[in-house]
């Protein structure tokens, strides 16, 4: 990772979005700080999805958090790119880190009115029995601004995910 920082980015057969790519998959513990190290000059050379998107791949609680605080970032918006792209990757990362899963309801629970739309998108993206329930239990005043998204995470969990054709599958699933 530390040999690809130190690429000539000068040189014409230099292709960022490869550059990036190659650092979220890598699976290396120290993609995340490398792509951290490298976020100005993606984002100075318009490959901010590009660099979004490594993040993600790097799949960690951590990367999960900067994805989470990155959605409410006034500049990333002014790129272009859609919330539901953004919200779907922090919503599967949450669903397996319970650390990053606990900041979204942290979140929820905080009813931040200018937060509340996005935060409203993870819910509903997430596949996470967990924070159904965790969503399921808040106060009446934050659970009243997420019913919609909770509506939808609750249709995934309990009717979209069942088997479609009678009992086939059925017993591949774990109980509830």
């Amino acid at each position: 990772v530390k040999q690809l920082l130190g690429y000539d980015t000068k040189v014409k057969e230099y292709d960022l979005r490869e550059f990036l790519e190659a650092l979220g998959m890598c699976g290396h513990p120290d993609a995340l700080e490398a792509l951290m190290q490298v976020k100005d000059h993606a984002l100075a050379h318009h490959r901010s999805w590009e660099w979004y998107s490594a993040v993600g791949r790097v799949d960690t609680a951590e990367a999960g958090s900067v994805l989470l605080e990155a959605l409410f970032d006034e500049d990333r918006k002014k790129g272009g790119h859609s919330d539901r792209d953004f919200c779907g990757v922090v919503a599967r990362i949450a669903d397996s880190h319970s650390s990053l899963r606990a900041r979204v309801l942290e979140l929820v629970k905080a009813d931040d009115p200018g937060k509340r739309s996005i935060l409203a998108s993870v819910v509903a993206q997430s596949r996470s029995e967990q924070l159904l329930n965790e969503c399921l239990a808040l106060p009446a005043g934050p659970l009243n601004h997420f019913k919609p998204a909770i509506t939808q995470m609750l249709q995934y969990v309990c009717v979209d995910e069942r088997p479609i054709e009678g009992q086939g599958g059925a017993f591949e699933r774990e109980p509830r």
